[in-house]
C-alpha cells in the first residue's frame, strides 16, 4: 500500500539508525541540557525612633534553560522569578505591638518550541484542522505500542502569575498570655497564554492493519498503521489562548498562647479563611443555567450572566459566593432550585494543643 504524504513528510523528522546489529535499539545520541541562572538578595532593616521599626527585601531571580529531546528539537525555558516585601512595627504601648505588612511575587514563564515562527510542519505536511497559529507550529505528537520512540515538541508558553499580599494583627502581652488578633488579604492573578493540545496527538496500536485468514487471527503494526494514515485514536484541544484568572484570598484570626507552667503552654484559636469564587478579566467563564429537576439547560457566561432559563442575574464567577456556608434557601436570592453550585471556605477553630518544654 503506498505510503500516506503525511507520514512521509513526518517520517523525515526521524533520524537515520547510527547502531548497527543492535539488539532493540538502532540509533543513540547524547542529550544535552544547558542552564543558566542569576539571582539577587537584599535586606534593608531600618530603626525609626524607639517605636517603629521598618525591614522588606527584594529577590530576583533569572533562569535560561534550553532542552534538548532525542530528535535534536532544542526548546527554550526562561523563568523569571520576583519576590519584594515591606514590614512595619508599632510599639503602640510597654505590652501591644502592631504589624502590617505587604508582600509581591511575579513568576514569569516562557517556553519557546523549536518550531515556534519558524517552520509549520503540520501545515507543510498537509495536516488540517490543529491549531495553525505560528506560536503552535510543530509536528503533532505520534504515539506508537510497540516501542518505537514518540514524537512530540513542547507547546509554547508565556505565564505571568502574581500575588498581592497585606497583612496585619496584634500582639498583646498579658500575664501568662500572649494573644494575636489580625488578618490578611491576598489577591492572586494567573495570566495565561498557552494551548492544551494545539497539533493534536495520534496513537497507532496496529487495530487498521490487523486480519485474520483461513480462520488465524493475525495482529496488525502501529508502524503500518501510520504509514498508511490511519490511527487508532486521536485527540486535540485548543481555543482562545489568553486567559486572565482572578480570585481574592481573605482570613481573619485569633490566637491565645498560654503559658500556663514554665514547662506546660496551651495554645489555642480560631481562624477564618474565604477563597472567593475566581473571575475572568474579559467574562470568559462559562457554566450552565438550570431549570427545576434539571428539566433544560442552557449555557450562561461571565459576560453576560443573565440566564436564559430561570430569568436569574449571576455573579460574573457563575457560582454563589457564601462567606459562612450556610444552607439558605434558593428562594432568598430569588433563584429556582436546585442552586446552582456555590463556593466557600467554612470558619476553622483551632483544637488546643500542649506543648511540654
Amino acid at each position: 500500500m503506498p505510503v500516506s504524504p503525511q507520514a512521509a513528510a513526518l517520517l523525515n523528522l526521524y533520524p537515520q539508525p547510527n547502531i548497527a546489529n543492535g539488539a532493540m535499539y538502532s540509533y543513540r545520541a547524547p542529550v544535552l541540557n544547558d542552564t543558566h541562572q542569576d539571582s539577587m538578595q537584599s535586606h534593608l532593616l531600618k530603626t525609626i525612633g524607639r517605636k517603629d521599626s521598618f525591614d522588606g527585601q527584594f529577590n530576583f531571580q533569572s533562569t535560561r534553560a534550553s532542552s534538548v529531546n532525542l530528535f535534536g528539537f532544542v526548546d527554550g525555558n526562561d523563568t523569571l522569578a520576583l519576590h519584594a516585601n515591606i514590614h512595619w512595627l508599632h510599639r503602640l504601648a510597654t505590652r501591644i505591638f502592631l504589624y502590617s505588612g505587604y508582600d509581591f511575587t511575579r513568576l514569569r514563564t516562557q517556553v519557546t518550541p523549536e518550531f515556534e515562527h519558524r517552520v509549520n510542519v503540520s501545515g507543510d505536511a498537509g495536516i488540517g484542522g490543529n491549531d495553525q497559529d505560528p506560536a503552535d507550529w510543530g509536528p503533532p505528537s505520534l504515539n506508537f505500542i510497540s516501542g518505537f520512540s514518540s514524537l512530540s515538541d513542547g507547546n509554547s508558553e508565556f505565564n505571568r502569575n502574581q500575588t498581592n499580599a497585606s497583612s496585619a494583627h496584634a500582639l498583646f502581652y498579658h500575664g501568662r498570655h500572649e494573644v494575636k488578633v489580625g488578618g490578611d488579604y491576598r489577591r492572586q492573578d494567573w495570566n495565561e497564554l498557552q494551548q492544551q493540545n494545539p497539533r493534536g496527538t495520534f496513537t497507532f496500536t496496529g487495530a487498521a492493519t490487523a486480519g485474520s485468514a483461513g480462520g488465524v487471527t493475525s495482529s496488525g503494526s502501529d508502524l503500518a498503521d501510520f504509514l498508511i494514515g490511519i490511527s487508532d485514536t486521536s485527540a486535540i484541544a485548543y481555543g482562545n489562548a489568553d486567559k486572565y484568572f482572578r480570585e481574592p484570598v481573605y482570613d481573619a484570626y485569633f490566637t491565645d498562647e498560654w503559658r500556663v507552667l514554665p514547662i506546660l503552654t496551651i495554645d489555642a484559636g480560631m481562624r477564618w479563611d474565604y477563597l472567593a469564587p475566581m473571575t475572568e478579566l474579559f467574562g470568559r467563564l462559562v457554566n450552565l443555567d438550570l431549570a427545576d429537576g434539571f428539566t433544560a439547560a442552557a449555557p450562561v457566561e461571565g459576560s453576560d450572566p443573565m440566564g436564559s432559563i430561570t430569568g436569574a442575574r449571576y455573579p460574573a464567577s457563575l457560582m454563589w459566593p457564601d462567606q459562612k456556608c450556610s444552607s439558605r434557601a434558593s428562594a432568598s436570592r430569588g433563584v429556582p432550585s436546585p442552586r446552582p453550585a456555590s463556593w466557600c471556605a467554612p470558619a476553622t477553630a483551632s483544637i488546643p494543643t500542649l506543648r511540654f518544654i
